[in-house]
Parts: C-alpha cells; structure tokens; sequence
C-alpha cells in the first residue's frame, strides 16, 4: 500500500511543486475505504491507517463545491460516465477536470485512457 501511494501520480505531483489539488466532494470518503478496506485486509496497520489519513488531511486539497450548486451536474457525470464506459465515481473526477480547465491526475487506467483521448491528461513532470 505504501509503495502504491509513492508512486501515485499525486504523491508524485505533490512531490514535484504542485501546490494544490482539486477534487470532488467524494474524494476523501473514496480515500477513506480504500485505506479502512486496506487495513480490514490486514494490508496495512491500525497506525499506518491513521497515519495516512493524518497526511491526506494536510495536503493542499480543495473540495469542488460549484458541482453542488450546478443542478445539472449529475446529469453531465451520467451521460459522461454512459458514453465513455466509467463509474460514476470516477466521471466526477472527468467533468471536474473539463469544467474547471484542468489536467487530470489519476492512476485508474481506464479513466487515464479518456483523459488522454479528451486532451487533458496530467504529464507528470520529468526531473
């Protein structure tokens, strides 16, 4: 698990000078199971689970609130999530990133393969 984070392209992004990251309102509940289902699978420690929570909680990330305003949102997300095949839980990451004008980060290859076809795919930067 720790070596997955290191080499996520967020923690990867953080590490390079990207001094912030914006995400949908689901983002730490996502974050949270996969690090509560970590540790239920005995992958990772009680400790390290805390541990990981303590650091996501001071990272510079920001809530998406505008998709909560915009009432046409969850339709945008499901004809999204319809047309190229995703979950969507992580089209709400795609419309975040075309909404907003941003790059993409993400390591789900599926989701990475629309981003590249849609032109808005992060490139980790090289050394």
């Amino acid at each position: 698990m720790r070596k997955k984070m290191r080499r996520s392209s967020f923690w990867i992004t953080c590490r390079k000078g990207v001094t912030e990251a914006i995400v949908p309102s689901l983002f730490y509940m996502e974050i949270s199971n996969v690090l509560l289902t970590a540790y239920r699978r005995n992958r990772i420690s009680r400790d390290s689970m805390h541990q990981y929570l303590d650091v996501i909680s001071i990272l510079p990330i920001i809530i998406d609130t505008d998709a909560a305003i915009q009432g046409n949102t969850i339709k945008v997300v499901c004809e999204l999530a319809d047309k190229h095949g995703l979950t969507t839980y992580d089209t709400s990451y795609l419309e975040l990133a075309i909404r907003r004008g941003f790059p993409l980060a993400t390591l789900d290859a599926d989701l990475h393969k629309v981003a590249v076809e849609l032109d808005i795919a992060y490139q980790i930067p090289s050394n």
